[in-house]
């Protein structure tokens, strides 16, 4: 269930102060499942870096110098931490 369909099934009173709490709630909510959706991405992004430093890492040298690489350039892209470019 998305935060969208949980603030609609939510039965509101329509006073006021009632309709301005539960926007307050609404943008709360909305806020968090973004941050909670780029916190996913960047997750997922560094998981794919480090698959890919790893992979190159088992290359040989060979197919290194066919992609351009030398081993040592593999290397240091290899030994680059997850969250570094």
């Amino acid at each position: 269930m998305t935060a969208v369909t949980a603030f609609t099934a939510y039965k509101v009173s329509r006073t006021q102060s009632d309709l301005l709490i539960s926007a307050a709630i609404y943008n709360v909510v909305q806020r968090a499942e973004s941050l909670l959706r780029g916190a996913a991405g960047t997750v997922a992004l560094w998981h794919r870096r480090a698959e890919q430093r790893h992979a190159i890492a088992q290359l040989s040298d060979a197919v290194l110098a066919d992609i351009g690489l030398t081993r040592w350039e593999a290397m240091l892209e290899a030994e680059k931490p997850f969250w570094i470019k």
